[in-house]
């Protein structure tokens, strides 16, 4: 798994992924490992993120393949802030009457 230290580099770590690999095949394990480190660098800075995953019983120690991330529910996106950017540096905000 890539540990990430920051929000900046857990943002262009997986951009610089698909600007080498846009049109390739990529390497299952290298996204993989990609995967899991934002996993859990969103587990660790995101609390509302982290309480989801553990009433899911998935954490970066019980976990080893990106297809067990639990995916969040929409309905948690209107109650939750799932977010690791700091308010300060929001600068839009999306809102949707729905979901289909």
């Amino acid at each position: 798994m890539i540990k990430f230290s920051s929000l900046a580099e857990a943002c262009n770590t997986p951009r610089n992924f698909i600007r080498q690999n846009a049109g390739a095949p990529t390497a299952d394990d290298e996204f993989n490992s990609l995967a899991l480190g934002i996993f859990a660098f969103q587990f660790k800075q995101n609390t509302a993120f982290a309480n989801f995953c553990r009433s899911e019983n998935r954490t970066p120690d019980t976990i080893i393949n990106w297809r067990e991330i639990p995916a969040v529910p929409t309905r948690a996106f209107k109650s939750l802030d799932l977010t690791v950017l700091p308010k300060v540096d929001r600068k839009t905000v999306f809102r949707s009457s729905g979901t289909t």
